[in-house]
């Protein structure tokens, strides 16, 4: 029978070496696979982190909560014109999204589509991302509810969760 534990957040996931390198991959082929698209029209130039840095530590935070839940991680990139097709893939195992911060204080985005999903927020930790810390995670339902409008997304289908709505513990 499959073992059950209730985890208490945050806690700090550190990878190995080859786990490492296969997010550093992931992250560099994302960033390549984006090469000349544009932006989301909110997005702030000013406030974006290096694309290279972003994507690899995106990449090491999927493959973090991976780890700790013990569950597959497609480590998957594609072009942008092909985005419609993985849409509804979810970052870990068939329901996780993962959310990566760049601050631990900074509050999570949340998507419209993401209610059908559990969202597990993490913080690659600087300067080379060989670690995540693991955040919280609260269900995209709960999370839409508790959300608040995105003053950058006039469509409101992009909203933030406060991270103290952020459940501190996680059952896997």
């Amino acid at each position: 029978m499959p073992e059950i534990n209730i985890i208490n957040l945050p806690m700090t996931i550190h990878l190995e070496r080859w786990e490492y390198e296969h997010a550093a991959h992931v992250g560099i082929q994302r960033m390549l696979q984006r090469e000349g698209s544009p932006d989301r029209s909110y997005y702030d130039n000013s406030r974006k982190q290096n694309e290279l840095n972003a994507s690899i530590a995106s990449a090491v935070c999927e493959c973090a909560v991976a780890k700790l839940t013990n569950r597959y991680w497609h480590a998957g990139y594609w072009h942008p014109s092909e985005h419609y097709k993985h849409a509804k893939t979810a970052d870990v195992g068939h329901i996780i999204e993962v959310r990566r911060v760049r601050r631990q204080t900074n509050p999570v985005g949340i998507n419209k589509t993401d209610i059908d999903k559990f969202i597990i927020v993490a913080f690659a930790i600087e300067p080379d991302y060989r670690s995540a810390e693991i955040l919280g995670c609260i269900s995209g339902q709960t999370g839409w509810e508790v959300s608040e409008p995105a003053d950058y997304d006039p469509s409101g289908n992009r909203r933030v969760i406060p991270m103290n709505k952020l459940n501190k513990e996680i059952v896997v």
